[in-house]
């Protein structure tokens, strides 16, 4: 699939504009060629619809994974080790409940 730059004046065009869309009786609606084109997508991709109350938000997946990973990168300092991080803490964290049911059965153990 073609990869489109989001910042191209073309795209912002039309991922600016409002269409009318109907909805037909089984609920499907046809994205304009405009707007798909825009999107990059085609037949048999996948897309992400997210509701907010009266609106809803349409982004391809691969926009919304690259929307993570752009937050990931903002929020996280380049170089951290975060997997090994993670997989520290649910060590301990599973050290933790593992100590658990043995100190209720001891109580003498956590005085030790």
């Amino acid at each position: 699939m073609t990869r489109y730059d989001f910042c191209d004046p073309f795209f912002q065009e039309a991922l600016m504009k409002q269409f009318d869309v109907p909805i037909q009786e089984n609920g499907r609606m046809i994205l304009p060629a405009e707007l798909r084109r825009a999107l990059g997508v085609g037949k048999g991709d996948r897309i992400l619809i997210q509701a907010d109350g009266d609106r809803i938000e349409i982004t391809t997946t691969r926009r919304a994974r690259q929307r993570a990973q752009e937050r990931f990168r903002e929020l996280v300092p380049e170089g951290e080790p975060v997997v090994d991080t993670f997989l520290a803490e649910k060590r301990a964290e599973t050290a933790r409940e593992d100590e658990e049911p043995r100190l209720r059965r001891d109580p003498k153990a956590s005085a030790r």
